[in-house]
């Protein structure tokens, strides 16, 4: 009897594993989809034939990771599921044609990137070296609507600080949503969509907030992603979910080579314009301390503003495990925001109120209020 049971256990246990198994490498594809980028294109000769049979070889050039492929009949390639990035290389190699490379691809998040290469002649020249340019982003194979932001992008462009999905703003068709939703982060509406019609994602993951709009994970680390996408119109199967847009985050990874970053952010009340708020309230300030409330004098000098300063400080520092291998990649942040209030009577309850009014029934909780 102890026997047959042990040999249960054995095949529940196999079973189990081997859904797990193929559970997570449907997780993988699917994954797979969303985080990564692809190049495809058509090998040609001098004549503009197609050349079939070429071997293509894609090389992330910061990780040294190359993945291979082979034109068909019809002279086409393509390579998916590549880590985005901005520095790629394409070789390619066919028989009796000299080797062509070409340098500087940029691979985009969930975008298809068309890499077209022609070959010389054997003998002509030893390889033909090429540099991709910005005319290589324009998309000819794909018919949604979308904008991807690099690093490097996402670093100098102006946008107003705060959450990474400020971003969004940025692209074509999306705005500031003009109905009462409330958002977790920056409240969105691409084509006149509600705010609470987006879809976000992060490494893959859902990161919709599902009590409100907005993403449930937002990232005001900008040293943390990789690219940032914002699809406003006909996505692709994958996503789904929403009409909104679809705005698709990944974060960084490490590289071959060391590299770390440190950055400050600060404001205070003297390197910042009054906006109108702050205005109006120092005229009314100004106001009253002339009408009989002498302690608002203080406020009034201040020209309606408070008196803060705030820091937002951090750093990010990524590198090899194993060259070629495994990668890793970390950040960090802290925020520290000082501020000031007036607690000179705080102690004593001495609040002035007017007889009658609602502030008579706030000050009754302050023992000692005046």
């Amino acid at each position: 009897m102890s026997k047959v049971v042990l040999q249960y256990g054995r095949s529940r246990w196999f079973r189990i594993c081997t859904l797990a198994l193929l559970t997570l490498t449907f997780v993988i594809g699917a994954l797979g989809q969303v985080t990564t980028g692809s190049v495809q294109g058509v090998v040609r000769d001098p004549n503009d034939a197609v050349i079939s049979g070429a071997t293509v070889h894609v090389t992330n050039v910061d990780t040294g990771i190359t993945t291979d492929a082979t034109t068909n009949n019809e002279g086409f390639y393509s390579v998916t599921n590549l880590t985005p990035g901005q520095n790629y290389r394409v070789a390619v190699n066919a028989s009796g044609f000299a080797a062509a490379t070409v340098q500087n691809v940029a691979v985009r998040l969930g975008v298809n990137q068309s890499v077209d290469v022609k070959l010389s002649l054997a003998g002509s020249t030893t390889t033909v070296t090429v540099t991709a340019d910005d005319s290589s982003l324009i998309q000819n194979t794909q018919n949604q609507l979308s904008q991807s932001y690099s690093p490097r992008q996402i670093q100098e462009l102006p946008y107003n600080g705060g959450s990474i999905d400020n971003l969004a703003l940025l692209t074509p068709g999306v705005v500031t949503p003009g109905d009462a939703d409330f958002t977790n982060g920056v409240g969105i509406s691409a084509n006149g969509n509600r705010g609470r019609s987006n879809n976000f994602q992060l490494d893959g993951q859902d990161n919709n907030d599902n009590s409100v709009a907005g993403p449930t994970l937002t990232l005001t680390n900008t040293e943390a992603v990789g690219d940032y996408q914002v699809i406003t119109n006909n996505p692709s199967a994958e996503f789904g979910r929403n009409a909104g847009a679809q705005v698709n985050v990944v974060t960084r990874s490490g590289t071959n080579d060391f590299h770390g970053s440190l950055f400050e952010y600060f404001q205070n009340n003297r390197l910042n314009a009054r906006n109108n708020t702050q205005k109006q309230a120092a005229a009314t300030y100004r106001f009253l301390a002339n009408n009989g409330f002498p302690a608002l004098t203080g406020l009034a000098n201040r020209n309606g503003q408070d008196i803060f300063s705030y820091h937002r400080f951090g750093g990010a520092l990524g590198g090899p495990i194993k060259k070629n291998k495994a990668f890793f990649f970390a950040t960090f942040q802290q925020d520290h925001q000082n501020g000031e209030t007036d607690t000179n009577n705080f102690g004593s309850g001495g609040f002035t109120f007017t007889p009658g009014s609602i502030n008579a029934a706030v000050a009754a909780g302050f023992p000692g209020a005046q």
